[in-house]
């Protein structure tokens, strides 16, 4: 750093951001400004405990792995992160080591055979090779998994296209509300060919007498249910 160590710490509040940058213009102007750059980095470790050093970094890289149902391009954010204070600390490490470690099983064994393969023919995969050929995998399994499932309702038998059918028919059927004694789950029909257990009021009779004259438009599907009055 070319300034002058006394303004060291004026320097470094032009590098915050979020959360630190709040914490810096709330006490500017305070007794508990900072006024030199022992004072910043107190203040710093103070309000924020888990400011990055290598024993946090390190940590991080341990406990990192995916999480259930998640993609191997969404891990690689996450990790990308960690790789990012990694360097910010100065830590030493082998990303593409701790990365294929981290790797679900199956997608394990397999970027570790191409990796083999890349040795056993005299070349060494790069770290970013490494993480391409992770995420170019995962997403041919998570394409033939949707393909396969799409396959399979394809292939669905008949009847069971027919059963959903029928159940959605009879569902539809429950919610029908009868003209005649105002229940659910049937129609009155017709009084040729009543469907509903109650005697015919008052009210059908005289929908029937009013349609007499065009007795067709009344079936047993229809009923007085389907003319509203």
């Amino acid at each position: 750093m070319n300034a002058d160590s006394d303004v060291w710490h004026l320097v470094a509040y032009q590098l915050l951001e979020g959360p630190a940058l709040n914490e810096i213009e709330a006490v500017v102007g305070t007794r508990d400004e900072p006024e030199t750059w022992l004072d910043f980095v107190s203040l710093m470790s103070r309000r924020f405990p888990s400011t990055l050093s290598k024993a946090s970094v390190m940590a991080d890289l341990q406990q990192f792995g995916f999480r259930g149902g998640k993609r191997a391009v969404d891990a690689f954010g996450r990790f990308r992160t960690i790789l990012n204070d990694a360097k910010s600390v100065k830590l030493a490490h082998e990303p593409a080591e701790t990365w294929i470690s981290k790797l679900p099983p199956a997608l394990r064994s397999h970027v570790q055979t191409e990796v083999d393969r890349a040795l056993n023919a005299g070349e060494e995969l790069s770290f970013e090779q490494i993480v391409l050929c992770s995420i170019s995998q995962d997403n041919r399994r998570v394409f033939n998994k949707e393909s396969l499932s799409a396959t399979s309702e394809g292939c669905r038998p008949s009847g069971q296209t027919r059963l959903r059918k029928r159940k959605s028919d009879d569902e539809e059927e429950d919610h029908r509300t009868c003209y005649n004694c105002g229940k659910r789950g049937h129609i009155f029909g017709n009084l040729d060919r009543p469907t509903c257990p109650e005697p015919a009021t008052d009210r059908t009779l005289n929908y029937f007498k009013r349609t007499k004259g065009d007795r067709r438009r009344v079936s047993k599907a229809e009923g007085p249910e389907s003319s509203k009055e």
